[in-house]
């Protein structure tokens, strides 16, 4: 019987090395009984041989990875040029190792139990191509790292038991995708902190809104009861009737406010026009070179009454408030009204200026729309993601958070007013968290069984008593790891959708452009980083 053939027979003893487990053996069961040389020869024992160390260790996993992932590619290769024999004639990872250590490099012992394991690990991930694709070789290596650690670590805690193989795959499936995953999103959250946040976006619109206020752009009247007159003849040419009641209330916003403002305005000029028309004509012959000049100064005086920018956002602002009535029709009505108001600001004939720069203010004026609405946008969603945290945590659990987030995020594109100003790339967005993915739904479902409470209980309790304590603990680790990785997956949803509308504003859209690549990477990395795991574990090309 061979070393192998003794720790396959006895689990005990697959942790100690070849020369104290033959020196164990020989003291135990054979000495004086036979000549150690003899013994040695049984059992495939070269006391003369290389002995195993923290080098060749790392060296035989370096192979093992390189060999590993060379045979999978020539496999996959051959399978897909659709030559059978070919691929089968190809040998395996752990068959090339072997005829590389035959052939050039020697025999690699490799020290046996946990910190062996751990370090023929680490080699795999070195010496795996793999592992240096993508430029980001430090995230690699961590991971495959993490994943040989955990991996050995669960394995070590349910050792000789039958979930000892299980928990290794567990250990270094979560270990390994953790530690990557939490390492890309340090960095992930590095970048998107350069986006605005919410509260810069409130502040950039009301500075905007203030400098309007304090514009000194000015219209003269005649513009003001053009602009009036635009607005009219495109609700008109738009089939809106002041008579009808749902279009009622947009036109006598007009009428009130912003003809108002014109025809107050008209009345002072045509007021001081009298004046200087009867300075003139009461003239006479007789008259003084004063009173001469002062009735050319009447005459050609003005009333210096003019609109502002500022009173026409005014009149815009209460506009924008029938945008959001429930009725559709005054909502559209409202609608094509700031339109008109938005387009003639960002074209005032110069005939209509008296003073100032309206394009300048027009733009100020879209900007601060522009931030104002990406507010209320975040704002909306932080509402919602606060309202499911203390909705999950009232249970007393925060079991059901991935539903209530779900749930909460309906109610904005369920809600013509809230999802209004919208984006549609950020409502197919909401609509994609509140469907799910196919790995958060799984997630979803699996975490039901995470053992939170009676109902939810039940699984664990029938897999104690069908299979015993250690499959009761199987399937309460997995369902709560199903749980937290559900969470994880929605949050990440969450937050993209925030990344999102924060980039989707002429100050936010350059600072997208500049992260875009990592985020990407970063969208891409659970599915890499559990690959490089499992690549790295017990399901990988081996192990010692």
């Amino acid at each position: 019987m061979t070393l192998d053939e003794v720790r396959q027979k006895y689990p005990a003893y697959r942790d100690v090395e070849d020369e104290p487990l033959a020196n164990a053996l020989y003291e135990k069961f054979y000495a004086g009984k036979l000549p150690r040389e003899e013994f040695n020869k049984q059992i495939g024992f070269d006391p003369q041989a290389r002995q195993p160390g923290w080098l060749s260790t790392l060296g035989h996993g370096m192979l093992r990875g390189f060999m590993g992932q060379a045979s999978a590619g020539a496999q996959a290769e051959a399978a897909e040029m659709g030559q059978p024999e070919m691929q089968e004639s190809i040998p395996s990872g752990e068959e090339a190792t072997k005829i590389m250590e035959r052939e050039v490099t020697g025999k690699l012992p490799v020290k046996r139990g946990f910190g062996g394991r751990v370090v023929h690990g680490i080699g795999e991930v070195m010496g795996s191509p793999g592992s240096y694709m993508g430029g980001r070789l430090p995230l690699q290596i961590g991971s495959g790292v993490a994943s040989a650690v955990g991996g050995e670590a669960a394995a070590t805690l349910f050792k000789d038991t039958r979930l000892e193989t299980p928990a290794r795959v567990v250990g270094s499936f979560a270990t390994g995708t953790g530690v990557g995953i939490a390492a890309m999103e340090r960095q992930l959250g590095q970048a998107t902190a350069k986006l605005p946040t919410r509260m810069n976006y409130k502040e950039r619109a009301s500075a905007g809104y203030k400098q309007l206020e304090q514009s000194q752009t000015q219209l003269s009247p005649e513009g003001t009861s053009v602009l009036a007159g635009e607005i009219l003849d495109y609700l008109y040419k738009t089939n809106h009737r002041p008579h009808i009641p749902d279009h009622k209330p947009v036109f006598d916003v007009l009428e009130k406010d912003l003809m108002g403002i014109g025809r107050a305005a008209a009345r002072a000029e045509q007021g001081v026009a009298q004046r200087g028309e009867a300075a003139v004509a009461a003239l006479t012959s007789a008259s003084t070179e004063a009173e001469i000049n002062q009735a050319i100064r009447l005459a050609s005086a003005t009333a210096g009454k003019t609109t502002s920018v500022g009173e026409i956002d005014t009149v815009r602002r209460v506009l924008s408030g029938l945008s959001a009535s429930p009725n559709p029709a005054t909502r559209e009505a409202a609608g094509h009204a700031i339109d008109a108001i938005d387009h003639f600001l960002a074209n005032v004939p110069e005939r209509f200026v008296i003073s100032g720069n309206p394009k300048a203010d027009a733009a100020l004026l879209r900007q601060s729309q522009e931030f104002w609405k990406t507010q209320k946008q975040l704002e909306e969603v932080e509402k919602a993601t606060t309202r499911a945290q203390r909705r999950a945590g009232s249970t007393g659990t925060g079991h059901n958070n991935i539903n209530t987030a779900r749930q909460e995020l309906r109610k904005i594109i369920d809600s013509e007013k809230r999802s209004r100003s919208m984006p549609q790339e950020v409502k197919d967005k909401i609509d994609q968290i509140v469907e799910g993915t196919w790995a958060s739904n799984a997630a979803r479902m699996a975490s039901k069984h995470a053992p939170s409470g009676p109902v939810s209980a039940m699984t664990t309790g029938a897999a104690f008593f069908g299979a015993g304590p250690w499959a009761a603990a199987g399937v309460a680790g997995g369902a709560w790891l199903a749980k937290y990785a559900g969470q994880y997956l929605t949050d990440r949803q969450i937050r993209e959708l925030q990344q999102l509308i924060q980039g989707g504003t002429s100050l936010g859209r350059p600072i997208m452009r500049e992260i875009s690549p990592l985020m990407e990477q970063a969208r891409l990395t659970p599915a890499e980083m559990a690959g490089r795991a499992l690549m790295t574990g017990p399901l990988g090309p081996g192990g010692p």
